[in-house]
């Protein structure tokens, strides 16, 4: 868990720093969050705090459904993106998905 937060921060803190537009999509067994990318400081702060809430909201539900986020992440980017997914990996069958996401988008 900590190590997923401080690489949000890190992340958007380098693309903040560099004028490039921070957004998310984080979620949980039971509901998916969005936030539509954006250079202001305070948004990104704001998101940032919301991320930690849902973290910790994470641990009490369990697993993740990690193929469902990166459809959703691939039905909502329109353009080409920089995609970073922070998980642990822990499920199956998300490989195909993670693929195409990555053939349109630059994937980490």
């Amino acid at each position: 868990k900590d190590i997923a937060k401080d690489l949000s921060y890190i992340f958007s803190l380098f693309s903040l720093h560099n004028a490039i537009p921070v957004g998310c999509l984080y979620f949980n067994a039971n509901k998916f969050n969005i936030n539509l990318p954006s250079t202001s400081r305070p948004y990104v702060f704001n998101m940032l705090e919301r991320i930690e809430e849902a973290s910790t909201e994470l641990l009490k539900t369990g697993g993740t459904p990690l193929v469902d986020a990166i459809k959703k992440v691939q039905a909502l980017l329109t353009s080409r993106s920089f995609v970073f997914i922070i998980s642990d990996f822990n499920v199956a069958g998300y490989q195909k998905d993670l693929s195409a996401l990555a053939f349109k988008h630059d994937g980490y």
